[in-house]
């Protein structure tokens, strides 16, 4: 890989909407994007959620203490990193003293390399208009057609 495609690789991590973070085989954190680092310091989190932590000791911990999310995310996870799954996703609950919202996340394999790419995109606007739809007695596939954001 030149320098120059190295540099463009690297800014489009960091231009991401996403949140990014990639984790070594063992669940430490590697690298994150910037998004996630500004979720991170928004919600208190700061560098406890950054290169250094190992992510998926933080969700067998979460799990152990009764987390059922926190559970199926380290066992996805997991199996992700065996090589029992080809990927993850899972879409979660995420709220905040302040707001409701709702993420999915996805993890995959990075080609020829022992990591792991975590994306934690925003579902908040699909779930939320998909509720309201079926409130208002709109069946589910039509509901999902009305949502664009995912």
């Amino acid at each position: 890989m030149t320098r120059n495609t190295r540099a463009m690789t690297l800014a489009a991590f960091e231009a991401c909407p996403s949140e990014y973070a990639i984790l070594a085989s063992d669940g430490m954190i590697l690298a994150v994007n910037a998004a996630w680092r500004r979720f991170g310091e928004q919600n208190g989190a700061g560098s406890r959620c950054g290169p250094g932590t190992n992510y998926l000791s933080v969700t067998q911990r979460a799990a152990e203490s009764g987390d059922e999310i926190a559970a199926t995310v380290a066992a996805a996870l997991a199996a992700v990193f065996t090589g029992n799954a080809p990927s993850a996703r899972i879409d979660y609950p995420c709220h905040s003293p302040q707001q409701q919202r709702w993420f999915r996340l996805h993890a995959r394999p990075l080609p020829q390399r022992h990591e792991i790419l975590l994306v934690h995109d925003d579902i908040t606007d699909h779930v939320q208009t998909t509720r309201l739809a079926r409130a208002q007695g709109v069946p589910a596939a039509r509901a999902a057609s009305l949502d664009t954001t995912s």
